[in-house]
């Protein structure tokens, strides 16, 4: 969308970045296929989980919100809206849509914050542009589930590198209620 503002009585044109169905997926990049940084790239998925992510030695304070996102081919990823743009997006984030995702940032997983199995995170900057696939949305599915073996696990205890059945403030794709948050 190009809005035309006057400054000082000469037009200057502008690009809004609005939250705004889309009105189909058009071309985009699966989760194996997304380069690391800032270039144009755009994904289509589904929206399968959000909680804030809180720093719990800071009164709680929010860090933002962790999102976990789901495409065609089964890819799980996470991206991590900062507290700054949280309320940004907070209101466009429906557990089981479809949604595009424009211009944002890939990076490489930290270690201590690996929440998928994927090597890369979509961190959401003040460009980045969502909205939901209103027509020809690939077929995604609702959800997806892992099961890992005992010595996989015994691997990662007490290393911090993952969290394997843990959740928060988590909002199911179900639609029901996940429980209390874990301690």
């Amino acid at each position: 969308m190009t809005i035309q503002i006057r400054n000082g009585g000469s037009p200057v044109a502008t690009t809004a970045v609005l939250n705004a169905p889309v009105a189909n997926a058009a071309a985009y990049s699966t989760f194996n296929s997304l380069r690391l940084g800032r270039a144009a790239q755009t994904v289509v998925c589904r929206l399968i989980r959000f909680w804030d992510s809180r720093n719990v030695t800071k009164n709680n304070e929010i860090f933002g919100i962790t999102i976990l996102l789901l495409d065609e081919l089964d890819s799980v990823i996470h991206g991590f809206i900062p507290a700054n743009r949280a309320s940004h997006y907070r209101n466009d984030l429906k557990v089981g849509s479809i949604v595009r995702l424009d211009c944002f940032e890939v990076a490489c997983v930290p270690h201590m914050y690996k929440v998928t199995e994927h090597q890369f995170v979509l961190r959401f900057i003040p460009s980045t542009r969502m909205g939901e696939v209103q027509t020809d949305a690939p077929v995604i599915k609702f959800d997806r589930f892992m099961v890992r073996r005992y010595d996989h696990l015994q691997v990662l205890a007490n290393t911090n590198l993952e969290l394997p059945g843990f959740r928060s403030e988590e909002h199911c794709s179900n639609h029901q209620s996940c429980g209390p948050p874990l301690k």
